[in-house]
């Protein structure tokens, strides 16, 4: 049986916040990248929590660019971290 290969590209923005998310330029800057790069799909990863505001946003761009646009921030960033980090950091 052959195998299929498939690529796909994820364009990701990363944001360093305290505190609740409020500023959604990360959400144009992921649009545009979406769109320049032709990727699949986009995400973006911040230390804050998420908000209204900021879901809202990343909603009118999924609808704009027809792809999927997702977050990970705060704990479940932490979640992923913990998860992940022996693999991630401590490789010998």
């Amino acid at each position: 049986m052959a195998h299929m290969e498939f690529e796909r590209t994820i364009v990701v923005q990363a944001k360093s916040f305290e505190g609740q998310h409020w500023e959604t330029k990360a959400v144009t800057q992921i649009e545009h990248a979406v769109k320049r790069f032709r990727a699949d799909a986009g995400m973006i990863v911040t230390t804050a929590e998420r908000t209204e505001a900021l879901e809202r946003a990343i909603d009118k761009a999924c609808n704009k660019t027809e792809k999927p646009i997702d977050l990970l921030a705060a704990e479940d960033l932490s979640r992923l971290v913990i998860k992940h980090a022996p693999d991630l950091v401590f490789r010998l």
